[in-house]
């Protein structure tokens, strides 16, 4: 069989495969038609580009369909090409967006977790509390809770490199705060803390107080048999407050 004859059965192949949506086929049988160093229509990049981005690899597509473009061609595919290259560019940020962001997310005893920046500090926090599966979109997000823990347990309870807050970080949550008008004069707005910290009740007792109006979150500082914590509610300010060890608080890690 003579090589004119291969080109033009992988070049009628080619095109069959992108009539049936076969893009990664279509990609293969591209790279050998590429093989045979022959003339290809300058639509074809069209088409690479197409199934470049049908597969999902966004850089390349906008690198195939931007020669494309750049060729100057008005006629057969160019407005189509065009779009595809707005899709394609808008994909590709959104990817290297996600790669960055993935790059800050980590699983602990089965749960994900991401870090955020203290626009005031610039230390690290995880985004959620330990054994919450999400992180809060409101303060009686019950998914956002996560476990409540005694001090004792609390202080050995973080990931690799991260810790319990000092007194003194978490009094600077409170330092830090845009108090909201919305609520009581002075009282925790949840939608102006870069935390999202919830009322995430606590144990005193050994009963759970679950009525979705406070949450305590242990520090690091004890005093004999009490602790210092952080607490929030819809009633009081952010305040620092001395418990004692045996109560179950929230914990929200900070990074070493």
């Amino acid at each position: 069989m003579s090589d004119d004859l291969k080109f033009d059965m992988k070049k009628a192949k080619f095109i069959k495969q992108l009539n049936k949506r076969d893009y990664r086929d279509a990609l293969s049988t591209l790279k050998i038609l590429k093989g045979f160093n022959r003339s290809l229509p300058s639509v074809v990049l069209y088409y690479e580009g197409l199934a470049l981005y049908k597969t999902k690899n966004y850089s390349k597509a906008y690198e195939v369909l931007l020669k494309y473009v750049k060729n100057g061609r008005s006629g057969e595919r160019y407005e189509d090409a065009l779009n595809l290259l707005d899709d394609a560019d808008e994909a590709k940020m959104k990817e290297s967006t996600q790669k960055k962001l993935d790059k800050t997310i980590f699983t602990f005893k089965g749960l994900k977790y991401n870090i955020i920046t203290s626009p005031y500090t610039g230390k690290k926090w995880l985004d959620r509390n330990i054994g919450a599966k999400s992180q809060c979109t409101d303060t009686i997000d019950d998914y956002c809770f996560g476990g409540h823990y005694s001090w004792n347990d609390a202080k050995n309870i973080c990931p690799s490199g991260f810790r319990l807050p000092t007194k003194e970080e978490l009094s600077q949550l409170i330092k830090n705060h845009v108090f909201s008008s919305e609520l009581h004069e002075r009282g925790y707005s949840f939608k102006d803390h870069f935390l999202k910290l919830p009322y995430s009740g606590f144990i005193e007792d050994g009963k759970l107080w679950f009525d979705y109006g406070f949450g305590n979150f242990w520090s690091s500082k004890a005093i004999g048999e009490n602790a210092w914590s952080l607490g929030v509610s819809v009633y009081d300010r952010m305040k620092m407050e001395e418990s004692h060890r045996s109560n179950g608080y929230s914990v929200r890690c900070i990074k070493n």
